[in-house]
């Protein structure tokens, strides 16, 4: 049987006959797509906020029809390709079909039963001449078992409650001792009201005061008196605590239990935190900044410091170590667009590796860190035991994550604008994170409660999450996917090779550095270097520093032989502004009630309406908008824009919007009246109905990765 999205829904609701579902399973343990388009129809059937397609007007994709035929297998081939094709670029019409489908799969599973009184009911309300008086319904199969209508109408028609007449009285007798085992459970949770006896009554016993496994023992006042104690006579006297005594800091197995296994906010203590040993073979340059002070570079066998931030530059792979000889070993890999492989293009928004490590104050930990954004690699250089690292991202996010001897996971961190997030209502960009096992054994206790024990491939190796459906069971994996090598990828053979110059920019970069030079001086001899990669470089850097004045101002750059670096400015400040919401508000903000702009794009002196058109054009345009001629025609017009910034976003926008070979070519940097004819002519384009595109023939497969 063909691996397709239908099939793979049939495989989830378990119902394909037992050979099919074998063959199913084997093709989607070895198709890495396959599983990853698995634990993506579990993530949207779950996701919380999530849209409904609409079902008419001009971002309808298919209707009712169709998704039932769809599910039925009687859609012409030609509409299923076009419908599987937007079920996999929609997550809300892929948790449409998904939960159709799951939907006819329980309802049809099983028949309902009608009662017989709810048939007569119907029959009852038929009036006129074709109603039939008194007319009764057909007596029930379940009359000759003894069952009564009284009993069918209180079933209303499910059939899970036919079982026979003694689930009459044990659903209630269940029910009274689900009660009492609840209150006893609260009667137990609560504090011991009994008066306080002496410690001298347990000096006898060492172990009572310790003891962690048993619960108290319930008051029973006659076994109280009874016992002997330190009155007279033997005679228990109540002892009232002075004020200033306090009782035994004990507290219940429960109690301690729940307090280890939270995890408590990071230390905000400064000091040492391990060794920065380089990158090996790999160019390396890691950068730190405490608060309120300048980026600087960390030397090989240098010590880093908790509480700074530590960030591996875009492309640059920096290792962090515990301790000189065993310890956690944290290797930090920045990346850029020239060593992202083409079928992931999540690859692009992994720039900058940063992390913040902390003081560990709990026992047992041997490293405590906050991954804010990024690729890391986490492995165990103790050979004699397992190590245990605490995972922290997303502000209140905490994993505690335990490695085996030889154990190695890469985690990678990053966010994303989907088109379907509302920005512009400050609503938060999708943040993801996945965890894979590269070698060995993980045990992955999510929050203090949710237990996930991972293994390398051939087995369950990557557990997902993400901030709306949060985390979903561990994926398994054949083997472990190219994506994640920690080497840049071997020269292209097709096409222009991009590896090998950037290779050589980061290598200079880093003798520019290593020369002991300051860092922002070596940034800006990148930045005047006459060869392309070098400035691409100092950009990407730019992002991973937060430099976004610096960014603005190579948008605007008005030399022709910069438009890569336009470009590049405009990429980088998109995956600069998925970092939250409140990224936007740097750079252009509108109090409401001082009516102050502010931000850096006004800062680099561009006019309010000009800042409120570049911040919109650095997000993507809605669906409905993404066909229109009118989206089209405005970006025509701003190819003309006085601002070359506008100019520059506009083209971006058009080539990616269409088929590149319709568009005319372009330079931002060009004249005024070149960019006014170039604009003309794609005018041109849409008044002969040439733009918008007509969509592209889709053609679905499954089976080819896509991450």
């Amino acid at each position: 049987m063909r691996l397709t999205l239908r099939t793979l829904l049939a495989y989830l609701d378990d119902t394909l006959p037992a050979a099919e579902i074998k063959g199913i399973g084997q093709k989607v343990a070895e198709s890495d797509a396959a599983q990853e388009l698995v634990a993506r129809i579990k993530q949207v059937t779950r996701r919380r906020r999530l849209t409904t397609p609409p079902a008419t007007g001009p971002n309808a994709r298919f209707d009712a029809n169709d998704v039932s035929e769809y599910l039925d297998n009687e859609l012409p081939a030609d509409k299923v390709a076009e419908l599987e094709k937007v079920c996999l670029e929609s997550d809300a019409h892929l948790a449409e079909i998904s939960a159709c489908h799951q939907i006819l799969t329980l309802v049809l599973g099983e028949p309902a039963l009608v009662p017989p009184t709810a048939k007569e009911r119907m029959y009852g309300l038929v009036q006129g001449r074709e109603a039939i008086p008194f007319r009764k319904a057909p007596a029930p199969a379940t009359a000759a078992a003894g069952a009564s209508s009284e009993e069918d109408e209180d079933l209303l028609g499910l059939p899970f409650l036919r079982r026979g007449p003694w689930l009459r009285w044990a659903l209630p007798v269940a029910g009274v001792l689900l009660f009492a085992a609840l209150g006893l459970a609260v009667w137990q949770a609560l504090p011991d009201r009994r008066p306080v006896t002496p410690p001298i009554a347990n000096s006898g016993n060492k172990d009572v005061a310790t003891d962690n496994t048993t619960p108290p023992e319930a008051p029973n006042d006659k076994k109280d008196q009874e016992k002997p104690g330190p009155g007279k006579d033997n005679k228990v006297e109540p002892i009232i605590p002075k004020p200033e005594e306090k009782e035994p800091k004990e507290k219940k197995p429960e109690e301690k239990d729940t307090k280890v296994e939270r995890i408590s906010p990071p230390s905000t203590a400064r000091g040492d935190a391990g060794f920065y040993v380089g990158g090996g073979a790999s160019p390396s340059l890691l950068v730190a900044r405490q608060d309120g002070k300048e980026w600087q570079p960390v030397p090989v066998n240098g010590r880093v410091k908790t509480t700074d931030a530590l960030v591996s530059l875009p492309g640059y792979s920096s290792e962090v170590v515990t301790k000189k000889e065993g310890g956690v070993g944290l290797l930090l890999r920045g990346l850029v667009p020239e060593y992202a492989l083409p079928e992931s293009e999540m690859m692009t928004y992994l720039l900058e590796s940063a992390v913040v490590l902390h003081k560990s104050e709990a026992s047992g930990v041997d490293l405590d860190m906050t991954l804010l954004r990024g690729r890391i690699y986490l492995r165990n250089r103790n050979r004699e035991k397992a190590v245990k690292v605490r995972l922290r991202f997303e502000k209140t996010e905490g994993w505690d994550l335990t490695m085996q001897q030889g154990t190695e996971v890469g985690i990678d961190l990053f966010r994303v604008y989907a088109r379907d997030v509302k920005w512009r209502e400050g609503e938060e960009p999708r943040a993801m994170l996945y965890l894979f096992t590269l070698r060995g054994e993980a045990d992955v206790k999510v929050d203090g409660f949710h237990r996930h024990y991972l293994e390398q491939p051939p087995g369950a190796a990557m557990l997902a999450w993400d901030n709306f459906t949060r985390t979903d069971d561990p994926v398994r994996f054949s083997k472990v996917p190219p994506v994640w090598s920690k080497l840049p990828p071997p020269p292209r053979a097709e096409g222009p090779d991009l590896v090998a110059p950037m290779t050589r920019a980061l290598r200079g970069l880093q003798d520019r550095v290593g020369a002991m030079k300051a860092l922002d001086v070596a940034l800006r001899e990148c930045q005047e270097s006459e060869k392309v990669s070098d400035r691409v470089l100092a950009l990407y850097c730019y992002k991973g520093m937060n430099e976004v004045g610096k960014l603005l101002s190579a948008l605007g750059d008005d030399d022709p032989t910069h438009a890569p670096d336009r470009q590049t400015a405009i990429f980088c400040l998109r995956r600069w502004l998925t970092r939250g919401a409140e990224q936007r508000k740097v750079l252009y903000d509108q109090n409401e009630k001082t009516k102050m702009k502010t931000g850096a794009l006004i800062d680099a002196k561009y006019r309010p309406p000009q800042a409120q058109t570049i911040l919109e054009m650095l997000f993507d345009f809605p669906d409905a908008d993404r066909r229109s001629p009118e989206t089209f025609e405005l970006l025509a017009s701003r190819l003309a824009d006085r601002k070359v910034a506008v100019a520059e976003l506009a083209y971006y926008h058009l080539l990616r919007l269409s088929f590149p070979e319709k568009i005319p070519g372009f330079n931002a940097g060009l004249s005024f009246e070149e960019r006014e004819r170039v604009a003309a002519q794609v005018s041109k384009l849409i008044e002969t109905h040439k733009l918008p595109p007509a969509p592209p023939r889709p053609k679905m497969k499954v089976d080819e990765p896509d991450r």
